[in-house]
């Protein structure tokens, strides 16, 4: 009974040290490899080896060997213990033909706390039939229009997969990207893309282009043009592409919802029916099923959505275009606050009007543009719905999109369009509107095909018959203000600003011609103040006095 009772004393006594060891339990497993493992290649000049290949011993304080994680990876690629990119240990390493001779991998072990051991073992790859050798391949892969430029900033998708090992991706972005180190006899697939700048070469007369076709006036003679004209990505050329291309025009848009803004496929594929290219799927990448060129070039050919006449910018130094000008004339004048007025737009010379379009900017807190109202002889061919041909997507700009392949007659100095104008302000319309060149170019195409560039040109404004000083605005004042005064000869102005106790914080003098101009208080001037501060402007023996509210 003596020995019994020892002997479970001695299994309580373990028990109860080993459970103390193992809270917490802070040993990582002690694992030994085996050192000099010689392998040879298989057939497929290739050879895959698994952790367990190399554990010599495995020892843990506290987790039982059947329940330690295994992991393996080749020296120096790496730290911690290994894992894939789902989070499983890392099991196998592979060699080729590249890795003939001595290499060194890490075998590592981890127990149920987490902890980790690693030893370092040696391997050697050898091949005995001769018939293996190192040999990668490389991918360049360029991208050009249908006329040959180059393409930039276009984005190269590839991702090879070999039968024996993981699937390898890559990217870049650029006119032409190079691949290099595929493993021989992988699988790829290469994509290009862009999707930027999608009014890039779009234009109205697109427009114009794409709406001939429809009608059978003039039918596209080039598959691209198909696929450029398809803006829904429905697999078919209609008004519904010409809408949507509208709308990226006027700014309804900043891109086109249903499409990206190129579309690529492999440079060399042939359409099974070119003259009409969307009636049947065309790829948009290409795949080599087993790689082993050194160096293997893919090409595609890019084609720019919306842009029917292929005139889309694709590198930076792409040569400006020549065009005629076409001057759109309008009366100056001089409008008070308050006051609506209509304003005709004209051209000078006779013409047969395709189309045009152009974007206006103006400072929406000096003046609001109530309405554009076409000419008859612009809408006597076809109807015209409001919201279909100009748009505000903004504050401060307008833009316009009219076009019409009948290509009716404008008499010269007729009346094109008719702009109602509000006047929140005084101001000069030659001061107040410009046309805005940045997004949407000022073009107006004539019958022959011809695209002029569009210049916008007032007349004379009338003279002012009284000098008049108009109240600041705005008023509260949040920012910089502005107190327009209209001239009617020359005169030295001076602007003063005050306290309510009377001390002048601010004073500006000025010189100014005969003409309608603003004076501006900085804001840095008010941003120090609040509440009431009255002002002065004196005009010659003119004196206005104003107070300005700031919050």
């Amino acid at each position: 009974m003596k020995k019994i009772a020892t002997l479970i004393l001695f299994v309580f006594l373990s028990h109860f040290q080993l459970t103390a060891q193992c809270d917490p339990d802070t040993e990582p497993p002690v694992v030994v490899a085996v050192q000099g493992l010689t392998v040879t290649l298989l057939a497929t000049c290739q050879i895959t080896l698994w952790a367990t290949d190399f554990l010599d011993t495995l020892s843990d304080n506290c987790t039982p060997g059947g329940q330690i994680e295994f992991a393996i990876r080749k020296a120096g690629t790496g730290a911690g213990f290994p894992t894939n990119p789902d989070g499983s240990p890392q099991q196998t390493v592979h060699y080729m033909a590249c890795d003939l001779g001595t290499n060194f991998v890490e075998l590592w072990a981890r127990d149920l706390a987490g902890n980790a051991g690693v030893d370092s073992a040696l391997v050697i790859v050898q091949e005995n039939s001769g018939a293996c050798d190192c040999f990668h391949s490389s991918v360049n892969a360029c991208a050009f229009t249908v006329f040959d430029d180059p393409i930039e900033e276009v984005r190269y998708d590839l991702c090879a997969i070999h039968p024996a090992l993981p699937m390898h991706c890559a990217a870049d972005i650029a006119a032409c990207a190079f691949f290099s180190d595929i493993t021989s006899g992988a699988e790829v697939t290469l994509v290009s893309s862009k999707n930027n700048d999608p009014l890039n070469g779009v234009s109205t007369f697109d427009l114009v282009l794409i709406n001939k076709h429809i009608l059978g006036q003039q039918p596209f003679d080039q598959p691209y043009q198909f696929i450029a004209a398809d803006a829904n990505n429905s697999r078919t050329v209609s008004t519904f592409d010409i809408v949507e291309l509208r709308k990226l025009i006027l700014g309804y848009y900043t891109a086109l919802p249903g499409n990206t803004s190129w579309r690529f496929l492999p440079k060399d594929y042939v359409f099974p029916n070119p003259a009409n290219p969307l009636t049947d799927p065309f790829p948009d990448s290409v795949t080599i099923p087993d790689l082993y060129q050194w160096n293997m070039q893919v090409d595609f050919t890019g084609i720019k959505i919306g842009d029917i006449n292929g005139n889309a910018q694709t590198y930076a130094q792409a040569p400006a275009e020549e065009r005629l000008d076409a001057t759109l004339r309008l009366a100056d004048a001089y409008l008070q606050p308050g006051q609506t007025t209509q304003i005709p737009l004209h051209f000078s010379e006779a013409c047969k009007l395709l189309g045009l379009q152009f974007a206006l900017a103006f400072d929406p807190a000096a003046l609001e543009i109530s309405s554009i109202a076409l000419s008859d002889r612009l809408t006597s061919s076809q109807p015209i719905t409001e919201g279909q041909f100009y748009a505000q997507p903004q504050p401060g700009l307008l833009t316009l999109s009219w076009d019409d392949p009948t290509a009716p007659t404008l008499p010269a100095g007729a009346p094109l369009l008719f702009l109602e104008i509000k006047a929140r302000q005084a101001l000069q319309l030659s001061q107040a509107l410009r046309l805005k060149t940045e997004r949407l170019r000022p073009e107006l195409y004539t019958a022959d095909g011809t695209i002029h560039r569009m210049a916008l040109d007032f007349s004379a404004a009338p003279k002012i018959g009284q000098t008049r000083i108009f109240p600041a605005v705005p008023n509260p004042a949040t920012g910089p203000v502005v107190i327009p005064v209209a001239l009617a000869e020359p005169t030295n102005l001076v602007l003063e600003v005050f306290d309510l106790n009377g001390r002048r914080l601010h004073q500006q003098e000025f010189s100014l011609d005969a003409g309608l101009h603003r004076l501006e208080i900085p804001g840095a001037v008010l941003a120090r103040h609040r509440g009431v501060l009255p002002y002065r402007v004196r005009a010659g023996g003119l004196i206005e006095h104003g107070k300005l509210i700031c919050p």
